[in-house]
């Protein structure tokens, strides 16, 4: 059986003040047994929302990066792996789903994921600005302009080298013609910046 506790201890306990525990209490998001006491393990629920003092309270502390930013502790019984959007859904669909089978986080495990998302997103963003990372859509763009400038080169040896390749005699001059016209359009792939520069 678990501790029963006073308003004051609640409150204590809970780290929020004793008008909140109160006014909890009166729209029923906790209740006191017989005895006037609360039961301990309602301290850790959902039904407390952040006032401006705890707020203020977790903007103070240092900012944590992604090294020393834990993953908060999941419930026994959403131990299993994070489901997947599946194809036959949407984003909203699959948000749905996947909230209704983890069920609520308590409060203090929802502002340490909070803190674990904003420290990521703020090392992501640094590192975007540092150039150690790229979008995947800007190197997909570069590696197709570059690949399209190539193409573009090998299909015109033909009609701007075929009159220069009728007037060699050899098999030879041929093949080393064409070995240069061809290296040269490959170049355009070790070279910074665009092939057809």
């Amino acid at each position: 059986m678990s501790a029963r506790l006073s308003v004051r201890e609640f409150a204590k306990r809970a780290g929020c003040d004793e008008k909140q525990v109160r006014r909890a209490l009166e729209k029923g998001l906790i209740s006191k047994g017989d005895d006037g006491l609360l039961d301990a393990e309602q301290v850790g629920g959902a039904w407390r929302k952040p006032n401006r003092r705890g707020v203020e309270k977790l903007s103070a502390q240092p900012v944590r990066t992604t090294a020393n930013v834990r993953t908060p502790r999941r419930r026994a019984d959403n131990s299993a792996a994070a489901p997947n959007v599946r194809t036959d859904e949407t984003p909203e669909e699959a948000a749905e789903r996947i909230v209704a089978q983890a069920g609520l986080l308590s409060l203090k495990d929802a502002l340490e994921l909070k803190e674990n998302y904003l420290a990521r997103h703020q090392q992501l963003s640094y590192d975007l600005k540092a150039g150690t990372v790229v979008l995947i859509e800007e190197v997909t763009k570069t590696v197709g302009a570059e690949y399209a400038g190539v193409r573009k080169k090998l299909l015109a040896i033909p009609a701007e080298r075929a009159p220069a390749v009728h007037r060699l005699k050899t098999v030879a001059e041929v093949e080393a013609l064409l070995r240069s016209v061809i290296v040269e359009a490959l170049e355009g792939l070790t070279r910074d910046g665009s092939p057809s520069a």
